[in-house]
């Protein structure tokens, strides 16, 4: 174009490419008594973000927070809005929001089973999925022996977990009546064997006198002949155990006394 010697101060004007962006935000976690999180992608550098959780708390305004978190304190529907300050302009992006109770789910009391019977767990109906502690996803789930069991449950979004210890219904704890700790791998510890396991346990050994010489509240840790750092002497000693384990849904406590013969 020839201008004819004059000056033009005409131009395209500066491209700004967030003009034609329509913002937008997603929600992870929209259940109540859990946080929420808010994720908005910026594809540019924002003056300010305000964000309206739509609840009637306060809004947030921040310069660089485009994943923040809030805590709703009832179910419902919120309006969320995000406003979008950039060079004197301002965009908004709006989401309703659904916050849905967490699925309520009871596997039942601690209890117990009888040995070669059945008891079958329900994860709870009209639930999305369910996880088992062994991977299984069904919503029945078979036990056939004692153990802690567990399910985490999703419905809308929003997860639960319950957990039940199933005990076998007839406790047996037995003893040795002699034990050899001379340090071959076999038989080097006294100690006591469950065939289901305990609520609490308690060991203890004495010598003839009635001295002290051992203690323990695991049943995995068994004495091992030593006193104060010594070979025991070879003899007969007495022990004591106290244990206590669920039987029909109650706790009971039994007590046990003997001798053990230490040979070497």
């Amino acid at each position: 174009i020839d201008l004819q010697g004059k000056i033009s101060q005409m131009g395209l004007p500066n491209f700004m490419p967030f003009l034609f962006y329509k913002p937008a935000f997603s929600v992870e976690n929209p259940c109540l008594g859990d946080t929420t999180y808010f994720h908005f992608d910026q594809y540019f550098t924002s003056d300010s973000l305000t964000w309206d959780f739509g609840d009637g708390s306060p809004p947030l305004t921040t310069k660089s927070n485009a994943h923040p978190s809030h805590l709703y304190s009832s179910t419902g529907i919120y309006s969320v809005k995000l406003l979008i300050h950039h060079c004197d302009i301002a965009d908004t992006a709006e989401k309703d929001v659904q916050i849905n109770d967490k699925p309520s789910i009871f596997l039942g009391n601690d209890t117990t089973i009888c040995n070669s019977c059945t008891m079958v767990l329900d994860g709870g109906e009209g639930m999305d999925e369910w996880f088992w502690q062994d991977g299984s996803e069904q919503r029945f789930y078979e036990v056939q022996q004692s153990g802690n069991y567990s399910v985490l449950v999703t419905k809308d979004e929003c997860a639960n977990s319950d957990t039940i210890s199933i005990f076998g219904g007839i406790v047996k704890v037995v003893v040795p009546n002699a034990f050899t700790p001379n340090r071959d791998g076999v038989n080097d510890e006294f100690g006591a064997l469950s065939n289901e396991p305990l609520l609490d346990f308690h060991l203890l050994v004495f010598n003839r006198r009635g001295t002290l010489l051992f203690e323990s509240r695991q049943i995995e840790s068994g004495w091992d002949g030593h006193y104060q750092g010594s070979d025991a002497p070879l003899g007969v000693y007495s022990w004591q155990i106290t244990y206590s384990y669920y039987y029909e849904s109650v706790v009971k406590s039994e007590i046990q006394r003997g001798t053990v013969l230490l040979l070497r």
